[in-house]
C-alpha cells in the first residue's frame, strides 16, 4: 500500500510538472518577440465601387508582451495594384486567457492609413500566432466585408524589451 501511495504522489508530481506553462492560459505576455507571418486573401483597392484584388504578402510584426506591437517589415503584391513594400506599422493586442483575442494594425506606410481589426489565436504556448482580418478600414470608413483575408506567423526571436 504505501508502494502504491509513494508511485501515485510520483505520478501526480510528474503530470503536474509536465502540464507547468501548457494549456494554462494566455495573456498579453504570451506574445514577445518577432513573429515571422505569409499573408494571403482579397482586399479592396479602394472605396466602393473599386474592384476586390487578391494578394498575398509578408511581414514581420514585433509583440512587446504588453499588448503593443509595431510591423517594421511588410511587403505584398496584388492581382490589380501590384508590388506594395509598405506594409508597415503599429498597433495593439488584447490576449484572452483562452488564447483568442483581437488585434489593430495601423498600416502607416500605406496612403491612406489603413486600420485593420484582426481576429487572433495562440498556439503553441507563444510560438505561433493565426490571425484572421475583419474589416479594412482606411481613413475610420469601414470596407465592405470582401476582404477575406488570414495570416499565420511564427516566432522567429525572443525579446528583452
Amino acid at each position: 500500500m504505501k508502494t502504491l501511495i509513494g508511485i501515485l504522489i510520483v505520478a501526480s508530481t510528474c503530470v503536474h510538472a509536465q502540464d507547468r506553462g501548457m494549456g494554462n492560459g494566455c495573456s498579453n505576455a504570451t506574445l514577445r518577440g518577432d513573429y515571422g507571418f505569409k499573408v494571403i486573401g482579397t482586399r479592396p483597392t479602394g472605396p466602393p465601387p473599386a474592384p476586390i484584388e487578391q494578394f498575398v504578402g509578408l511581414a514581420i510584426t514585433h509583440f512587446d508582451g504588453n499588448g503593443g506591437l509595431t510591423q517594421p517589415v511588410g511587403s505584398s503584391h496584388g492581382s490589380i495594384s501590384g508590388d506594395s513594400p509598405t506594409d508597415t506599422g503599429f498597433g495593439s493586442y488584447l490576449l484572452n486567457a483562452d488564447c483568442s483575442g483581437t488585434m489593430t494594425l495601423n498600416l502607416t506606410g500605406r496612403i491612406p492609413t489603413v486600420s485593420l481589426r484582426i481576429w487572433m489565436v495562440v498556439v503553441g504556448q507563444g510560438k505561433e500566432v493565426r490571425l484572421v482580418v475583419m474589416t479594412p478600414t482606411p481613413n475610420g470608413t469601414p470596407y465592405p466585408p470582401a476582404n477575406l483575408t488570414t495570416a499565420n506567423g511564427k516566432k522567429i526571436s525572443a525579446s528583452d524589451n
